[in-house]
């Protein structure tokens, strides 16, 4: 019954997501595109943090790479938007890859440092290549159209833009939740629990972890790919510390290890600092306050603060 309410209100949040697309203003639905978009960055996170429990403090790397792979073959080889995404997506998976090889070595805060230096590295050769990258100016290109049988489609047009990136959010959404419950998933979870008693009872720990970091880093990779054919640029900015703390703030506001709360997080805090910074110059320290004031408040996040009203009211209804 309750796995039923849960579809339920899925499905509706689909619906009514849906609608939004439609009926809400403008500058609303650019803001709904970019939270879908760094939705799909936020359920890859949580992939490896929330579900393998590997804190990484460089994953903006990823989403990065993915952005400048998309926007470079768009610029330079002039492929379709598909090859664009796929291109992103190659070169963001062969990077988690070389790093993640190195990475899963360590354990605890030396693999968050390490995640961190990797990170550092590839933002300062961005910032150095600026005739490639652009630097912090960025790249400039025309976006893509969508080549549906006979029809053509532009990015430029926001409602197209919008349920391009909407589908592909949806089919991210269900692919990372099919692998979190999945044989590999329920793995993922036995390391974060604890990872040596994981390796006593014959799982590959270290085969695991690698997997859980390329998947991450695959789908940060394609969030960055979708971010920067929607809006036609792309810059080193999208690979700084700043995009990798807000992740790990996104998901942990939410709730960690559940996928749609890492969702929720990033909604919310994209909207809140939007408002907030259009009111005051101090809306870091702002939202920071209201940060520090949830996460003390709510240790397991909105989405669990949620599930545990509702378990609350199901049981007092019962009575």
């Amino acid at each position: 019954m309750r796995w039923k309410r849960r579809q339920i209100a899925g499905i509706l949040a689909i619906i009514l997501i849906g609608i939004a697309g439609i009926i809400a203003p403008p500058y609303i639905r650019y803001l709904l595109t970019q939270i879908l978009i760094f939705g799909i960055f936020a359920i890859a996170f949580d992939l490896l943090f929330g579900y393998t429990g590997l804190l990484s403090l460089g994953h903006a790397m990823f989403f990065g790479i993915g952005a400048y792979g998309a926007a470079l073959s768009m610029i330079h080889f002039h492929v379709n938007i598909f090859v664009a995404i796929l291109i992103g997506i190659v070169i963001g998976t062969l990077f988690s890859v070389g790093i993640g090889a190195v990475c899963i070595r360590m354990r605890d805060v030396f693999f968050l440092i390490l995640t961190f230096i990797f990170s550092l590295i590839i933002y300062l050769v961005s910032l150095d290549f600026v005739w490639l990258t652009g630097g912090d100016d960025g790249i400039n290109f025309e976006r893509p159209e969508l080549k549906i049988l006979t029809f053509k489609l532009s990015l430029y047009d926001e409602y197209v833009r919008y349920y391009f990136v909407l589908i592909i959010f949806l089919i991210s959404y269900l692919i990372i939740y099919k692998i979190s419950n999945s044989p590999t998933g329920l793995a993922f979870k036995a390391i974060r629990e604890n990872e040596d008693l994981a390796k006593a009872l014959g799982y590959d720990v270290s085969l695991l972890k690698l997997k859980s970091f390329v998947l991450s880093g695959l789908f940060a990779s394609l969030a960055g790919a979708i971010y920067s054919l929607s809006f036609g640029y792309a810059n080193a900015e999208l690979m700084s510390l700043d995009i990798s703390l807000r992740v790990i703030v996104w998901t942990l506001f939410g709730g960690a290890g559940t996928l749609i709360g890492p969702v929720i997080g990033t909604g919310i805090l994209t909207y809140v600092f939007d408002v907030i910074s259009s009111i005051t110059r101090n809306h870091p320290i702002i939202l920071g306050i209201l940060l520090i004031a949830v996460m003390v408040k709510f240790k397991g996040g909105l989405y669990n603060l949620a599930d545990h009203l509702y378990n609350l009211t199901l049981e007092r209804v019962s009575r």
